[in-house]
């Protein structure tokens, strides 16, 4: 799944279509810059600190969406699967 996948999600009148859409992108997101981190050479220049940082919180914002999800009776674990990410 891309970014481009989510579009329609994000363009939906029903709300839960928009947090699926959030969530999903985040998730794509967060796997992007986690790889990026992985493969970068200098983690501990202010480059990897920042995005370390930006990964730490970007993970605390998915704990809120899924909380939100599964108050909303949503399965954010089978978005999880299209993305091919496992809950950390």
């Amino acid at each position: 799944m891309k970014l481009d996948d989510t579009i329609g999600l994000m363009c939906s009148d029903n709300y839960k279509d928009r947090l699926k859409a959030e969530y999903l992108q985040l998730v794509i997101r967060l796997k992007k810059l986690t790889d990026y981190w992985v493969n970068l050479e200098d983690k501990v220049s202010v480059e990897g600190s920042y995005a370390l940082e930006q990964i730490t919180v970007m993970k605390e914002y998915r704990i809120v969406l899924r909380k939100r999800m599964l108050l909303n009776r949503m399965s954010p674990n089978k978005l999880d699967d299209l993305v091919g990410v496992k809950e950390e």
